[in-house]
């Protein structure tokens, strides 16, 4: 079972690592197409200083699923499991 899991954990782990880089592809391009179109040069700093925008994005925006997800629970459940008024 252990060489299961680290099986698992490894292919996770690559998943992750493909779905982060075309992230920051598309990112990438955008950013560079919009600094392309006010006459600027797109800098690592910059870049790197935009990424660390991005994850934060998703951090937030993951939370705030998470909490409505648990909200909704909460209140399917303080009303006996059903939306409507019986």
């Amino acid at each position: 079972m252990p060489y299961f899991n680290e099986r698992l954990k490894i292919k996770m782990q690559n998943v992750e690592t493909v779905i982060w880089h075309w992230i920051e592809v598309i990112a990438h391009a955008v950013l560079n197409l919009f600094f392309k179109l006010i006459g600027k040069e797109l800098t690592q700093s910059q870049f790197d200083a935009f990424m660390q925008f991005v994850k934060f994005g998703i951090v937030g925006v993951s939370n705030t699923v998470i909490s409505c997800i648990v909200c909704c629970q909460s209140y399917w459940v303080s009303k006996g499991g059903s939306f409507t008024e019986k």
